[in-house]
């Protein structure tokens, strides 16, 4: 995803408080609409630090997730940072998610905040911004946004700040959404997990040969592409078999369809196994059929 740079002149309203130009707001418009189609989360961290290093002109730029303890960071760098052991000021990052607010730094060689802490010197960072990531409902903050110069001097302004800021809530919220979506996905994998193992052959009981004859069957028949037919009593188990062979297989992770023929009168039999169009008869919706699905 690659953005271009406008020129953003800072404008003041009455107040004397700088606000976000033109520019800089439809810059705002154009990236929500890119990172709230992104369902990957490595490819939204990776969208989400270009498009902030690029609108403010940041050396480096880096998403900091923390745990909920706020102890352990689990830090996404872009291509911008050199693959240090440590690559941020953690000084910086914790002061930011303690306050839960902006720390911005246009000269740490003079800043009596930062100035004498050790990974500020030891990496030698000029200036930075570096904001909270707050999610609503939640009262600590998921990480931070960091930005900084390390090479040449760059006057981070207002408007920057406030950029980011704006910037970082719709960062926020698209980070969690797809931490959801994916969580989500891999419980659904773990359920039809859990399914398949419900009816791995075990389940099946009996040493008889008739029944190790069935198994053998199973085994021959569960990965090819024919028609099976099982008969049996009621009771006898035809449904656990037919989940065996479905689990078993490389049919394992598409859905298992199933339809109680006898509780349904012949009209609408013939509608559920071949499916219907609307108007074919009264009350006829576009539906596809058992077969078809």
């Amino acid at each position: 995803m690659k953005y271009k740079v406008k020129d953003a002149n800072v404008k003041k309203p009455d107040s004397g408080k700088p606000h976000l130009s033109y520019d800089r707001l439809f810059s705002l418009f154009e990236i929500s609409k890119e990172i709230t189609r992104i369902d990957d989360s490595k490819r939204l961290l990776h969208d989400i630090l270009q498009a902030a290093i690029t609108h403010i002109e940041a050396e480096r730029g880096m998403i900091i997730l923390v745990d909920q303890t706020g102890n352990h960071y689990q830090s996404v760098a872009s291509e911008s940072f050199a693959k240090d052991k440590e690559t941020f000021s953690s000084s910086i990052v914790a002061r930011t998610l303690e306050q839960k607010k902006t720390l911005m730094s246009t000269d740490l060689k003079s800043d009596a905040m930062f100035k004498d802490a050790e990974s500020v010197k030891s990496l030698n960072i000029l200036s930075f911004i570096c904001i909270p990531l707050m999610i609503s409902g939640i009262d600590n903050p998921v990480g931070t946004l960091y930005v900084d110069q390390r090479i040449y001097v760059k006057n981070f302004t207002e408007e920057d700040k406030i950029f980011l800021e704006s910037f970082a809530n719709l960062a926020a919220t698209a980070i969690n959404n797809v931490s959801h979506l994916e969580q989500l996905l891999n419980e659904n994998l773990q359920l039809r997990m859990e399914v398949g193992k419900k009816y791995e052959f075990p389940e099946i009981v009996g040493k008889s040969k008739t029944m190790q004859k069935i198994m053998q069957d199973i085994k021959r028949i569960m990965n090819d592409n024919s028609t099976v037919l099982l008969v049996g009593e009621s009771g006898s188990g035809k449904e656990v078999v037919a989940k065996t062979i479905h689990y078993s297989g490389n049919r394992r992770n598409k859905p298992f369809l199933a339809i109680n023929c006898g509780a349904l009168p012949e009209t609408l039999l013939e509608a559920e196994l071949f499916g219907s169009v609307r108007g074919a008869f009264t009350g006829a919706l576009d539906k596809k059929g058992l077969f078809q699905a």
